[in-house]
């Protein structure tokens, strides 16, 4: 577990460990992914029947870079039987039955608050190059466990994530301050406020209330000299269910919410990575190809009216690339599968994972350089 310097980053996405999002980081720049410290979920894949797999497939697309390791603790669903199912059905069934039993037991394991949460500290270990994600299931009586865990990771050194959220940072608080009371350094710990979706205004408003009030909630408890070492990131999601049909522009709200919750403490940036989060489920529709564009604080995005047709990609591609908001000059491999589908050729991409990818690797590629320049233009970060 490593000892990183959180100065060094303006950009922390919160990703999970999905298949698009996992090619979307692999085929990111290796300038931009020193750029970045993304917090990787684990988070359920179907056939997946412990929470190593995933990890494994977390280490391979990441290699040496930084990371931060959370887990999803959403269980895996039970998969879907149909009314009349062939023995081939059945059979698939029951493997799935078996997978999913063993993962959810694995799930329990790491989530046992027992000793600390012992069992994720061990778990955390694993991975060289990760920042660990304290965790907690019930901020409210746990406290004694998390602070415990915080300490194991102090002892050795090593940077160290908390996530605070709406539901539990009035609860968190007092261990937090308590957390930053036993670090040789507050930069140590980075605290991650998180109001997830801010889409819808009223939701923004008290996402944005909540970063504030989190924020100034933990400054209270430590000294004024000191402050300015404590690491904060605001991060929410606007990125919208996409159910239009046609070429379409979606504003982004998070760097409102960035701006406005800022002054309470000089904050980085964190967002989803343009992942509208649904719940996991066994059964996925055949989808509508769907092409997304990132620009600095909207998405122009195009959805095909049919349902499994190849073709949308292509079409959905030549839209996008003669919209008047179309920025040629951004260089992605996202940016190279718009551009060659445009030319006719989707060959290697004919499915709807890499269009997904395509999307985040340019959203992330996109937000490193805002991010750097808009903390930049707000007084730098924490150091300032």
């Amino acid at each position: 577990m490593p000892t990183v310097d959180l100065s060094k980053y303006t950009y922390y996405p919160s990703m999970t460990s999905s298949p698009p999002e996992l090619i979307a980081y692999e085929n990111l720049s290796a300038r931009d992914k020193k750029s970045l410290l993304p917090a990787f979920e684990l988070s359920y894949r179907r056939n997946a029947s412990s929470v190593m797999e995933i990890i494994q497939s977390v280490r391979k697309a990441t290699g040496t870079d930084f990371f931060i390791l959370d887990i999803n603790q959403n269980p895996a669903p039970e998969p879907i039987l149909s009314k009349n199912p062939t023995q081939a059905e059945q059979d698939k069934y029951d493997e799935q039955i078996g997978k999913r039993s063993a993962y959810n037991n694995d799930l329990s394991r790491l989530l046992d608050p027992t000793n600390g949460f012992a069992s994720w500290r061990e778990c955390a270990a694993v991975s060289p190059n990760a920042v660990p994600m304290i965790i907690y299931t019930d901020a409210a009586t746990q406290h004694k466990n998390i602070l415990k865990q915080a300490a194991f990771f102090s002892r050795r050194g090593t940077s160290m994530a908390i996530r605070m959220r709406p539901d539990s940072y009035v609860a968190l608080m007092p261990v937090v301050s308590q957390i930053l009371s036993i670090l040789e350094s507050e930069d140590q710990l980075l605290i991650l406020l998180d109001c997830g979706q801010v889409r819808q205004r009223g939701r923004r408003s008290r996402g944005i209330k909540f970063i504030r009030d989190a924020a100034s909630g933990v400054l209270n408890d430590i000294d004024p000299s000191r402050q300015g070492r404590v690491r904060m990131v605001s991060l929410s999601n606007s990125f919208p269910q996409l159910k239009h049909g046609g070429v379409e522009p979606f504003a982004s709200y998070d760097w409102e919410v960035w701006r406005t919750a800022k002054d309470v403490h000089p904050m980085m940036f964190g967002d989803y990575a343009a992942q509208f989060r649904l719940p996991p489920s066994a059964y996925i529709p055949t989808g509508k190809s769907t092409v997304v564009f990132p620009l600095d604080e909207k998405w122009i995005a195009y959805r095909d009216p049919n349902a499994g047709d190849p073709q949308g990609w292509i079409t959905g591609s030549r839209l996008i690339m003669s919209h008047e908001s179309y920025d040629p000059a951004i260089s992605s491999w996202g940016h190279n599968l718009i551009k060659s589908a445009a030319q006719g050729d989707i060959t290697g991409v004919e499915f709807a994972r890499y269009w997904h990818a395509a999307k985040i690797n340019l959203h992330i590629h996109r937000q490193i350089h805002l991010a750097a320049t808009n903390i930049a233009g707000h007084g730098g970060g924490p150091d300032d």
